[in-house]
This record gives structure tokens, C-alpha cells and sequence, in this order.
């Protein structure tokens, strides 16, 4: 393991898994400062972040769905630790007339028979939560509005205890929709469309990140020299990590800050 400074100037701090410091105290993500193992909810974005993003119109048969490697892995090892999973996704393709909600139903039967046949019988979802209506439309369900995460957030008993709520994403519409339904936790994951950020902090930070990139994690608490296009002030901090299994390390495990320095692993 190897300890170096942090990155003088810079918004972002890379971080060893285990605990996080905000406001001057220590958590894990998504559990109590009192270390007592507190029920979690994890929202997933689908595209991007559970399977492959296709691009657009986006995903439009069962053909076209592919779980990303370890993904189902991931879920499976999030429901062993405990926690309420749930996918809350926007499907504009439904409110395009490109397919109906017939179709869609079955992409995520799908979905959940990929999960189990490749995580085993613990990648269960708890639910699925769908935004349908077009971007010509106003909907306060549709990323980044927060309707469809607060839904989530009601449904499986965690209102008013949002500290215990993690959302995972690819886009900054996911940050902000779990901004604006008041849950803290964010993290962002290098595939899909937070490839370019993901990729940008490793340029930005080569000389403090070695060895595995997808033990990298990364802390982004204000704006520093990497496009703002990729991130929206009010969601920082957020957490960039590689993919869902380094999210769920995050989720599980923590991440340490150190005032002394920085682990790397």
C-alpha cells in the first residue's frame, strides 16, 4: 500500500476503503457514526451502471440487455450485508412509442433472471422503480427531478432517515436527482456515461494512483480542473469510483481520509 500526500489545491482527495470524515466525524456510508450495522437502501441507476449502456434509443428488446461484468455479483453481495436494493431508472423509450410498457416489463424480468443466474440467489432486486414519460414532457418523477428516488425512498420505510440511503449513477442527472430527494450519499461509476469523469480524475491524479485502478476511489468535494459539464456543485461531495463492485466496497467497507495523508491501495 502506498501513502502520499494529498493533492495540494485540489478538490479531490483519493481515498483508501474503510471510513469517510465529513463535517469533523466518522461513518461509514449509509450506517450511523455509532458503527451499529443500521439498515441500508442503495438506489441503482440501470443503464450504465448495472448493464451496458447501448446508447440511444436505449435498450429496446431483451437482446439488448447485457449485465455488466460483476454486476450481479455486486447486488448479490449488497443484499448479504443486508440492504434494501432497489433500480430507479428513467425509460424515456416508453413515453417515445418506442416500445410499450409490455416490453419494458419484460427487459426487467429479464433483468432479474440475469441477476440470479449470474450473482446467485441473493442478486434479488427489491424493486424497480421507472420514470416512462418523454423529455417533452414535465414529469417530478423523471431523473433529475427527485419523484421516482423519493418514491423508493418512502416505499422502503427510509423517510426521514435518508443518512442510511446511497445512490449509485453514471450521469449527473442521477446526482442530482438524489440531491434533490435529500439523500447524501453519491457515488458515481466509471462506466457508462461516468466513463469521462472517472478516466479524468485517474489523468488529473496518475501521479497519486497506482496499481489496481479499480480500488481507486475518489472524493470530489469542489470543483478543480477537470470539465464541470461532469459534475453539478450542488451534488459534491460525490464519491467517483471504477465501476458497481468498487461502489459497493465504498457502500460496505467505507472510505478512510486521513489528515496525515492518502492511502492508495
Amino acid at each position: 500500500r502506498n501513502s502520499v500526500s494529498p493533492h495540494r489545491g485540489s478538490g479531490v482527495r483519493v481515498r483508501n476503503p474503510l471510513w469517510s470524515h465529513r463535517n469533523g466525524s466518522s461513518h461509514r456510508i449509509g450506517s450511523s457514526c455509532s458503527g451499529a450495522k443500521q439498515p441500508t437502501l442503495v438506489l441503482l441507476d440501470r443503464d450504465g451502471v448495472l448493464n451496458y449502456d447501448v446508447g440511444t434509443p436505449g435498450v429496446l428488446t431483451v437482446g439488448d440487455f447485457s449485465l455488466l461484468p460483476g454486476a450481479a455479483q455486486a447486488v448479490a453481495r449488497l443484499k448479504r450485508h443486508g440492504a434494501v436494493v432497489c433500480v430507479c431508472t428513467n425509460q424515456t423509450c416508453v413515453g417515445k412509442g418506442l416500445i410499450s410498457q409490455t416490453r419494458l416489463d419484460e427487459i426487467h424480468d429479464h433483468m432479474r433472471v440475469l441477476l440470479i443466474q449470474q450473482g446467485g440467489p441473493d442478486a434479488v432486486l427489491d424493486g424497480v422503480f421507472v420514470a416512462t414519460t418523454s423529455t417533452d414532457e414535465e414529469c417530478d418523477r423523471r431523473k433529475p427531478a427527485p419523484g421516482m428516488v423519493l418514491e423508493a425512498v418512502r416505499t422502503h420505510g427510509f423517510e426521514g432517515d435518508e443518512k442510511n440511503v446511497t445512490f449509485v449513477g453514471d450521469t449527473v442527472h442521477d446526482a442530482q436527482a438524489a440531491y434533490n430527494a435529500g439523500v447524501p450519499n453519491r457515488i458515481t461509476v466509471g462506466t457508462g456515461h461516468g466513463q469521462e469523469v472517472y478516466e479524468a480524475l485517474r489523468e488529473a491524479h496518475g501521479g497519486e494512483v497506482e496499481g489496481d485502478k479499480k480500488r481507486t476511489v475518489f472524493v470530489v468535494n469542489y470543483f478543480c480542473d477537470i470539465p464541470h459539464a461532469w459534475l453539478a456543485p450542488e451534488t459534491l461531495p460525490i464519491t467517483v469510483v471504477a465501476d458497481i463492485a468498487a461502489a459497493v466496497e465504498v457502500i460496505v467497507t467505507g472510505i478512510k481520509d486521513s489528515n496525515e495523508g492518502v492511502d492508495v491501495v
